[in-house]
């Protein structure tokens, strides 16, 4: 099979389309992604640091504005908004971050962080708290 000067041109163009085309893909799957949508907290993060300090997660974990806190067992939660796992398996979003707190256990079977019994309007504070810690 031969190709005339018109065919080949075609063949190089769409080899060039197509190297441009799976370059980019590879480019945008490498790239950081979009920063967590914290623009809405959830709750009242004046609650959430009372309920911080009252529920004890300064036994395990280092934060900010909790008196005492400065446990090593779990992560220092000052940075949370920057992390992009929550528990390592869940994108870091405030809604993925009120779950784990909820029920730790179901959504991350085996984790040191224990079922505290949270509830939801309580877990909501915490996170408007923690997600406040470390922003400019």
């Amino acid at each position: 099979m031969s190709l005339d000067r018109h065919g080949f041109l075609m063949a190089v163009i769409t080899f060039v389309a197509v190297s441009l085309a799976v370059i980019g893909f590879y480019l945008v799957g490498i790239r950081d992604p979009e920063p967590a949508p914290f623009a809405h907290l959830p709750g009242d993060a004046e609650a959430g640091r009372v309920a911080l300090a009252r529920m004890g997660c300064a036994a395990c974990h280092a934060i900010d504005g909790v008196r005492a806190a400065g446990g090593r067992v779990g992560p220092a939660l000052n940075d949370l908004h920057a992390q992009r796992f929550i528990a390592g398996r869940l994108p870091n979003t405030p809604e993925n971050a009120v779950r784990f707190i909820v029920d730790p256990q179901g959504v991350s079977p085996g984790s040191a962080m224990p079922n505290l019994h949270v509830v939801d309007v309580e877990a909501r504070n915490m996170v408007a708290y923690l997600y406040s810690l470390g922003r400019p």
